[in-house]
């Protein structure tokens, strides 16, 4: 993977969490929605699909985030 990839997701990925951010400075509900929804896990699937074209991976990768998220509740 070459920097310029890199460099790609991180901004394309920051500026999902910059724009949800001046969304709940608006609206505390719509900035929980866009924040609620799992665009994390789709972005990083699409990474991985994308870089390594294995989709035993990516379904193990999202097996992972589906029993992960039943301990992450325990943080709100």
């Amino acid at each position: 993977m070459d920097w310029t990839n890199l460099a790609g997701k991180a901004l394309f990925s920051g500026a999902v969490i910059v724009t949800a951010s001046e969304i709940a400075k608006r609206s505390a509900v719509f900035g929980a929605l866009v924040i609620s929804l799992p665009l994390a896990s789709i972005m990083s699937m699409t990474w991985l699909y994308n870089d390594t074209e294995d989709t035993a991976q990516v379904a193990d990768f999202a097996e992972s985030i589906l029993w992960l998220v039943i301990p992450s509740m325990l943080l709100f």
